[in-house]
């Protein structure tokens, strides 16, 4: 390796960097530009090696330990020379949902996990995860079929008024409490057609409730929005997923990040005062429902939560509440069940951005189904497929299944949404699943479709817009109640008559190798 990088980049070659008659000392450094100087070693070839090895590495552990392959081992290469060096080590997690036949290694809790269990997820800063599904997370709860699990979930609003939805509560404020630091590289020209670094700004954000009025930045003016200061140079962040590629405006050298642009963050109101004009003017009833429940998808890397899934995700269908039974495909080992973006009320569609956004202690009742025994209204289900009292709803997005469909998909399906699409995936979704579901031919489904289900517009704000179609049970033969129970799963049953009634309603996970619910 030593001999690779060597020849990579040879440290006895002339660069840029190394001519310090070019660069600025930091500002204030002790003694001035002499002695910045006289300590500033010549390592330009070890700046341009970290670039290629990278600085940081995501392991998942399993087992409490690193799951690491036969010839796999993490090295620290030192490119600068012998110094001390500070290594950051950031772990977050979810809950994993067990079964007994994965189609791949499960962490080796899953082994000796009971079932039917009344367990407890809270909210902290070791708990949260923001902005990205994945299942190389380490998950905070471990969760056998049939468990019951109660979980705290925080909206990522709270941080809008501190004093009503943070102070006071000290698993939330931990949320809140968190300092990360981005360093900037800022690239000049000179007047010779040279380039030299001016400046290496650093700055804190998010320090408790005092610490962020919005930070500043330097910026220039033909960019509008970091990371991009200028070509060759970029902006490192400790936790890349923390940035949204919002467009910052550049004042004067200055941009300041007043708004919402980091999950997690102190909001700075645009208009500095609060209207409550909208008092009075009507009422609507409470639908507290969950807007983000889903699953880890099958990919490579970390994939954003905005878009919704085949696996769930950021749904925001108004009918993913209490009483009702959610169906959501598993395409990795474990499952990796994450939830949040609670709405107290929303109307399909959720037009404006948002709904009523809140915080909410959510109570699940978990379980999870072989492929062997399906259920026959979820036998090869491509989508989430909601079970209410009286209907079932069944959903389609622009793209069926985005992250397979599209070439650059995380960063073209904002711009590639269509209600149009949506319709035509919503409309093929049902009229498959009713062909297997009750045996319908193509025009049998499609005669039902015309005459008895009804099509709605669940979200056009989330990247994969989303259209879904009521399917009523009572002409299908099918019973209804006023609080259906889930559709019987062969897998064991809660540990008492009470813990089942304590569950709200029901959430089911599907995969090719097995199957899963959960009960809201």
């Amino acid at each position: 390796m030593r001999q690779f990088l060597a020849r990579l980049a040879p440290a006895g070659q002339p660069y840029l960097h190394n001519d310090l008659q070019y660069r600025e000392a930091p500002i204030g450094w002790p003694g001035g530009w002499e002695a910045w100087a006289a300590q500033e070693p010549e390592n330009a070839h070890s700046h341009l090696l970290s670039m290629v090895l990278g600085n940081s590495e995501t392991i998942p552990i399993t087992g409490g330990k690193l799951a690491l392959g036969q010839w796999q081992s993490v090295m620290l290469v030192e490119l600068d020379g012998a110094r001390a060096r500070t290594v950051g080590v950031q772990l977050a997690a979810l809950a994993l949902v067990c079964s007994p036949a994965l189609t791949r290694a499960a962490p080796a809790e899953c082994a000796a996990k009971p079932a039917g269990e009344d367990l407890d997820l809270k909210a902290d800063s070791s708990t949260v995860h923001w902005g990205y599904f994945y299942d190389g997370l380490e998950p905070n709860l471990v969760v056998a079929s049939g468990d019951t699990v109660s979980v705290k979930m925080i909206t990522h609003h709270e941080g809008d008024d501190y004093d009503k939805m943070i102070k006071g509560d000290p698993g939330v404020e931990d949320i809140y409490k968190w300092t990360k630091v981005i360093t900037i590289y800022e690239v000049v020209e000179e007047a010779d057609g040279t380039y030299s670094v001016a400046t290496d700004y650093q700055f804190r954000f998010a320090d408790g409730p005092t610490g962020y009025p919005g930070p500043t930045t330097p910026c220039v003016e033909s960019n509008v929005s970091l990371p991009d200061a200028l070509e060759g140079m970029e902006m490192s962040f400790e936790n890349p997923a923390t940035f949204s590629g919002k467009d910052v405006p550049c004042i004067k050298g200055k941009q300041t990040w007043a708004g919402y642009y980091y999950p997690g963050l102190l909001t700075v109101h645009p208009t500095g005062t609060e209207d409550y004009s909208i008092r009075g003017k009507f009422k609507i009833p409470a639908n507290i429902h969950i807007g983000n429940i889903g699953l880890a998808p099958k990919y490579d890397t970390t994939v954003d939560s905005v878009p919704p899934l085949v696996t769930g995700d950021n749904m925001d269908n108004r009918r993913v509440g209490k009483g009702n039974t959610l169906y959501l495909p598993v395409q990795v080992a474990g499952a990796y069940l994450s939830m949040g973006d609670a709405h107290m009320a929303q109307g399909d569609s959720e037009l404006d951005g948002t709904g009523v956004e809140t915080s909410i202690n959510g109570k699940f009742k978990l379980t999870l189904h072989k492929n062997a025994s399906l259920p026959s209204i979820v036998k090869g289900l491509t989508f989430p497929l909601i079970e209410q009292p009286d209907s079932f709803v069944v959903q389609g997005y622009t793209f069926a299944d985005y992250l397979s469909e599209l070439d650059d998909p995380m960063s073209t399906i904002y711009s590639s949404s269509s209600i149009a699409k949506a319709m035509t995936v919503a409309y093929n979704n049902t009229r498959d699943w009713m062909m297997g579901t009750f045996n319908f031919t193509e025009d049998q489904a499609i005669t039902f479709i015309t005459i008895a289900v009804d099509f709605g517009i669940t979200q056009v704000v989330n990247g994969n817009w989303g259209v879904h179609a009521i399917v009523p049970k009572k002409p299908l033969g099918l019973e209804t109640t006023a609080a259906a129970a889930p559709t019987p799963a062969p897998t064991p049953a809660p540990k008492s008559a009470a813990s089942a009634g304590a569950a709200a309603g029901a959430l089911t996970l599907l995969a090719a190798a097995l199957l899963a619910a959960v009960m809201l």
